[in-house]
């Protein structure tokens, strides 16, 4: 639905509409995330909780309690593409990246409060819930904003390898849960355990994120470049047929 909702805000002359959508769905997402919680932690002793399966199934899967970081991701873009001068002058890396890594570890810190030790994983409390979602979404939207602008922070530093994980994000994000469950059906539900397992978990994702992003997402994205440049073409071959046109008469 996002496209089409896209389009239709593109439509409309008051682009005020776009931060009115995307703060009632931040409001929503968070209004909701607090309601379903309330009976995950009234059945837990000291109201916070491991990562089990009700709280997975009613708060971290759904996509209606988890558009944060959709809704960062988009306005970061539609920022960055659409005001590019307010862009350069107010999106500096330096503070975006202070600010993005100070967003990241309070949210860390939200989704324990006010337990005072960790109980088998992120985002257990109802603060945490409610609030550290948000957070954690606008400090990786703001550490993305930094990185946008790399060269302006760290002109001379190249980090080996992030061009490529950039490239396959994406189909990574996509495809990195079923690899997981993948490797523990080859090989063992313990094999993703431990130091071994971690490599084998980082290195089989991002195998499997490039082979999704080299079958599929590399071929529809040449595809889009063609019918793009085909389409500029034809505008531009219209243009000049109309300019002659006209300097005929």
């Amino acid at each position: 639905m996002l496209p089409a909702l896209a389009l239709l805000l593109s439509g409309l002359r008051w682009r005020g509409w776009t931060v009115l959508i995307a703060g009632v769905l931040l409001c929503g997402g968070m209004i909701l995330r607090a309601f379903l919680w309330i009976p995950l932690g009234e059945a837990a002793a000291d109201g916070n909780f491991a990562f089990t399966p009700e709280y997975l199934t009613a708060i971290y899967y759904p996509t209606y309690c988890r558009l944060d970081g959709l809704i960062f991701g988009v306005l970061l873009a539609a920022y960055r593409c659409f005001h590019p001068e307010h862009w350069r002058r107010y999106a500096d890396p330096r503070l975006t990246l202070c600010l993005g890594l100070a967003c990241v570890f309070a949210s860390g810190f939200l989704f324990h409060f006010p337990s005072t030790r960790f109980v088998g994983g992120p985002a257990l409390s109802f603060v945490g819930a409610v609030f550290g979602y948000p957070l954690f979404s606008l400090g990786c939207a703001l550490l993305l904003s930094a990185s946008l602008s790399w060269e302006r922070l760290f002109p001379t530093w190249r980090v080996p390898g992030a061009a490529m994980i950039a490239m396959i994000s994406y189909s990574l994000y996509l495809s990195h849960k079923m690899t997981s469950h993948a490797v523990q059906l080859l090989l063992s539900p313990e094999s993703l355990t431990g130091s071994q397992g971690l490599v084998i978990y980082y290195a089989s994702s991002i195998a499997g994120g490039a082979v999704l992003w080299w079958l599929i997402e590399r071929p529809f994205l040449r595809l889009r470049d063609r019918l793009l440049l085909k389409r500029k073409l034809t505008a531009s071959n219209h243009m000049l047929a109309k300019a002659k046109s006209l300097g005929g008469r």
